[in-house]
C-alpha cells in the first residue's frame, strides 16, 4: 500500500482505496492508495512496496505524477547519469556540476542516479548508483543504492577502460532501443554522415564546409587543390585525437603537420608520394574524412574555435546553455587544453578580437544557426534530441562556419559564472526529461517523507 496525504491525492485527482499502476523507472506494479488526512504534502511506502521498488533507503521528496487515462502513478522520474569512474572518485572540477544536479533533483521531487556500465544487472534490471546527498564530509556526500532500470539515461561518460568499453556498448545498444536518451549519441557519432545528412538541407548547408570520405584517396587531393588547405580528422574521434592538416605549397610539395603531444607539434615538408605513403601509416585502417580547411579568426597566434551548448527547456524548446571559446597553441593545428590550448569566456576574449558591434552580432548569428541546424537533425533523425554541442568558426571575413557536432558535449565553462551556468544546466537537464517523458500531461505534486511517524499508525 501507499500512503499519502489528502493534499496530494487531491492534487494529483486520485481517490482513497484507488488501485492504480504504481511505477517507478522500469518497475510498474498495481498497488492500492490510502489516504491519511494531514495537512502536510507526505508520502509513506510500506516495507514490502519499498523493498519491491527499490525504494528503501532513499529519503528525500518525491514528485508524484498520475494520467487520469492510463491510471499510472509515476514517481521521480529516475534519471541515470551514466559516467566512466563511481562518482565518489571523480576530480572535483567535474563533481561540482554533478553535485548541483543532484541537489536541484532532490528539491524537485526527482531521483538522480550516478552509475557506471559495469554496474548494471540486464538480467534482474536493476543499476547500482549513486545518490548525492550534501553533507559535512565529502566522502558522505555520496550514498551507493540499487535502483531499476532508469526512466532516462543522461550520457556524461568519459574516456573509458578497455573493460568498460563493450558494457558501454551493450548499454547503449539495448537500453537506447526501448527507453529513452537525453542525448542519443550514437546517432550522432560519425561526423562524415552527420554532414552528408545535413548538407541535403539547404537552409544549413552554407554553413558547412565541404567534407568528404577519405576511402576514395583521390578526394583528399580534390580537395587540396580545391581549397589549398584541408584537415584529415577520424569519423568517430573526439578532443582532437589524430587530426591532421595538409596544406598544398605549390604543384608537388606538400605541409603536413600534427601535433604529437601536448607540447610537440609535427611538421613534414613532402612530395606526393612521400605524403600519401606517410598518410597511409598514419591513417591505417580507422575511417577519415577529409575537410576543408577554414581560415578562421586567431587569438595572438592561437586558433579559435567556438563550442555552442544546447539544452532543450521543459517546454520542449532549444536553449543555448553557454558559449565558449576553445584555443589552440600559438600557431597550433587543433584547438583544447590537450593540445597546449585553453578554454576562455566567449564574451571577454570577443572583444578582444572583434569590435563590440561585430561581437554581438556574431553571437546572436551563431545562436540562431545552432538552433536552425539542431532543428534539422531532429527532423533527419525524425526524434527529439535533449542536448547538443556545436562547434563553430569564424573565417578572416566574419563568416560563420559549423565545423562539427558533438552528441556528448563536454561542460565547457570558463570565468566567473561556471556555478551559475551550471546550475542552469541542471535546471534545463530536469525539465529537458519531464519533457521528454511527457510529463506535462500528468497532474503532478511533490510529496515529503513521513518523518513523524503518523502515516504508520
Amino acid at each position: 500500500m501507499l500512503h499519502l496525504s489528502t493534499n496530494i491525492i487531491q492534487k494529483c485527482n486520485l481517490h482513497r482505496d484507488d488501485e492504480v499502476f504504481f511505477s517507478f523507472g522500469s518497475k510498474k506494479d498495481r498497488v492500492k492508495i490510502v489516504e491519511n488526512t494531514c495537512k502536510d504534502n507526505c508520502y509513506f511506502l510500506q516495507q514490502e512496496l519499498s523493498i519491491k521498488f527499490n525504494l528503501s533507503g532513499l529519503q528525500q521528496p518525491l514528485a508524484f505524477y498520475y494520467n487520469d487515462v492510463s491510471k499510472e502513478l509515476k514517481i521521480g522520474p529516475l534519471i541515470g547519469i551514466l559516467i566512466s569512474v563511481p562518482a565518489p572518485m571523480l576530480e572535483e572540477k567535474i563533481a561540482s556540476l554533478f553535485k548541483i544536479i543532484g541537489e536541484k533533483a532532490s528539491e524537485a521531487g526527482i531521483i538522480c542516479c550516478f552509475f557506471t556500465p559495469d554496474f548494471i544487472n540486464f538480467e534482474k534490471k536493476i543499476i547500482s548508483g549513486f545518490i548525492y546527498r550534501k553533507s559535512r564530509h565529502y566522502r558522505h556526500d555520496w550514498t551507493m543504492l540499487d535502483f531499476p532500470l532508469p526512466d532516462i539515461i543522461y550520457n556524461q561518460i568519459g574516456i573509458l577502460n578497455s573493460e568498460l568499453r563493450p558494457l558501454y556498448g551493450e548499454l547503449m545498444k539495448n537500453y537506447s532501443i526501448k527507453r529513452r536518451t537525453v542525448n542519443p549519441f550514437l546517432l550522432l557519432n560519425d561526423k562524415l554522415i552527420n554532414y552528408e545528412n545535413l548538407q541535403r538541407n539547404s537552409s544549413v548547408r552554407k554553413y558547412l564546409p565541404e567534407t568528404m570520405d577519405c576511402r576514395n584517396t583521390g578526394n583528399i587531393f580534390y580537395l587540396l587543390e580545391k581549397y589549398k588547405s584541408v584537415y584529415l580528422k577520424p569519423t568517430a574521434s573526439s578532443r582532437g585525437f589524430g587530426v591532421y592538416k595538409i596544406d598544398l605549397i605549390d604543384q608537388d610539395d606538400f605541409l603536413l603537420q600534427y601535433h604529437q603531444t601536448e607540447m610537440e607539434k609535427k611538421t613534414h615538408y613532402l612530395k606526393k608520394n612521400g605524403l600519401w605513403e606517410m598518410l597511409k601509416t598514419m591513417l591505417g585502417e580507422q575511417p577519415y574524412l577529409v575537410q576543408q580547411a577554414i581560415k578562421i579568426r586567431q587569438y595572438e597566434g592561437r586558433p579559435s574555435i567556438f563550442r555552442v551548448h544546447i539544452f532543450k527547456n521543459a517546454q520542449g524548446h532549444w536553449d543555448v546553455i553557454n558559449i565558449t571559446i576553445k584555443l589552440g597553441a600559438v600557431f597550433g593545428v587543433v584547438t583544447g587544453n590537450l593540445w597546449g590550448g585553453y578554454f576562455a569566456a566567449t564574451e571577454d576574449l570577443l572583444r578582444k578580437m572583434f569590435s563590440g558591434a561585430e561581437a554581438q552580432t556574431i553571437l546572436d548569428e551563431m545562436e540562431e544557426i545552432t538552433i536552425k541546424i539542431a532543428r534539422a537533425i531532429e527532423n533527419i533523425h525524425n526524434r527529439e534530441f535533449g542536448e547538443m554541442g556545436f562547434d563553430f568558426a569564424v573565417d578572416v571575413n566574419n563568416k560563420i562556419w559549423m565545423i562539427e557536432v558533438n552528441p556528448k558535449p563536454n561542460f565547457l565553462a570558463a570565468g566567473m559564472d561556471k556555478k551559475k551556468i551550471e546550475e542552469n544546466l541542471a535546471l534545463h537537464l530536469l525539465g529537458c526529461c519531464r519533457h521528454l517523458l511527457h510529463l506535462k500531461t500528468y497532474r503532478s505534486m511533490i510529496g515529503f517523507p513521513d518523518i513523524t511517524g503518523q502515516f504508520q499508525v
